[in-house]
């Protein structure tokens, strides 16, 4: 289980970081490295927003299929399985 810090919560989870290193931008492709040195059965992932467009297609390249549930409301991120 890995909380990947959606996108669209940068300005309070990363308030005060350099947005050069701290940007979903800048971590997307860290974030997948790590993700791939786990060699997991099941991977679990909290405040993703960017489910369609980054990590379904990562994770079908390795095999996973992915399962994304938004949070309720007016929020956009939530949490994918794979």
């Amino acid at each position: 289980s890995y909380n990947v810090l959606a996108e669209t919560h940068e300005d309070k989870t990363t308030r005060g970081l350099d947005p050069e290193i701290a940007s979903f931008g800048s971590r997307c492709m860290k974030i997948a490295d790590e993700l791939a040195g786990w060699d997991a059965d099941i991977v679990c992932l909290q405040e993703v927003d960017h489910f369609s467009d980054f990590y379904e297609p990562l994770f079908l390249q390795r095999g996973y299929r992915g399962l994304f549930k938004k949070r309720p409301n007016d929020k956009v991120d939530g949490c994918a399985t794979f």
